[in-house]
C-alpha cells in the first residue's frame, strides 16, 4: 500500500516541479571535449544530501550536462548507513532540506505516504535509516544522475575557454577522463582530509577500535 502512495506522491512532485519550472531555455549549448564526449557543465564530486540537492537545483535552473559522482555504492552515500551512530536525526522533524520548496518532496510528505498521517503526528525525531531512504527516493524522483563507485583521482586545467577542467575518474578499477566547465566538491567529511583518531588508539590493532 505504501508503495502505491509513494508512486502517487512522486507523480504529484513531478507535476509541482513542472508548475514552478525555471527558464525553459537550456543554460548553454552543448560542447564536445577533446575526448569526443560532451563537456559536462557541472561535475559534482559527492552525491550525498548536499550534492544530490545541488544537482536537483541545477536541473530546475535548466542546466543540462550535470553529473554527480560518489565512491560509495547506491544508497550508501553520506553517513546515514555507514558511520552515523545516532538512531535519529537531531533536528526537528519539520525542517526542510533537499525538497527545495516542493511540497510533495518534503520529508513530511514522504513519511506520511510510507507510515500514515497518525504516525507522522506522533513522530518526535526522524530515524536515521528513514532519512536515508527518503534521500534516495528524492534523488530517484527528481531524476538526478549519479554514478556510484566512482572516485576522482586527478583534476587539472584543460586549457580551453569552454572546457576548463580535465578530470580523471576511477570507476571500479577502470580509469577514464571527462571534461567539465565547473566542479563542485561536495564530499562532506571525506573532503576535510583523513579520518583522525588519537595516536595511542590508532597504534592498536584495527579490530580494537572504531571511529
Amino acid at each position: 500500500m505504501s508503495a502505491t502512495r509513494l508512486m502517487r506522491l512522486a507523480h504529484q512532485a513531478l507535476y509541482e516541479i513542472e508548475q514552478v519550472a525555471h527558464p525553459r531555455a537550456h543554460w548553454m549549448p552543448e560542447r564536445t571535449g577533446p575526448n569526443g564526449q560532451p563537456v559536462l557543465n557541472v561535475l559534482i564530486v559527492g552525491a550525498g544530501q548536499g550534492g544530490a540537492a545541488l544537482a536537483f537545483q541545477l536541473a530546475r535552473d535548466r542546466v543540462p550536462g550535470v553529473l554527480a559522482l560518489d565512491q560509495a555504492k547506491r544508497g550508501f552515500e553520506g553517513p546515514w548507513r555507514t558511520f552515523a551512530r545516532m538512531p535519529t536525526l537531531r533536528s526537528p522533524k519539520e525542517f526542510t532540506g533537499p525538497d527545495l520548496g516542493i511540497p510533495s518532496l518534503t520529508y513530511a510528505a514522504w513519511h506520511t505516504a510510507v507510515y500514515g498521517a497518525e504516525h507522522w503526528n506522533d513522530l518526535t525525531l526522524i530515524r536515521t535509516r528513514d532519512w536515508a531512504d527518503y534521500l534516495l527516493w528524492v534523488r530517484d524522483t527528481t531524476g538526478v544522475t549519479v554514478k556510484n563507485q566512482t572516485r576522482v583521482t586527478r583534476i587539472e586545467p584543460a586549457g580551453s575557454a569552454f572546457c576548463l577542467f580535465r578530470v580523471t575518474l576511477c570507476e571500479q578499477g577502470q580509469s577514464r577522463e571527462v571534461y567539465a566547465r565547473k566542479i563542485v566538491l561536495a564530499s562532506g567529511q571525506d573532503g576535510v582530509g583523513r579520518w583522525w583518531v588519537p595516536d595511542f588508539i590508532e597504534a592498536l590493532p584495527r579490530e580494537y577500535w572504531r571511529h
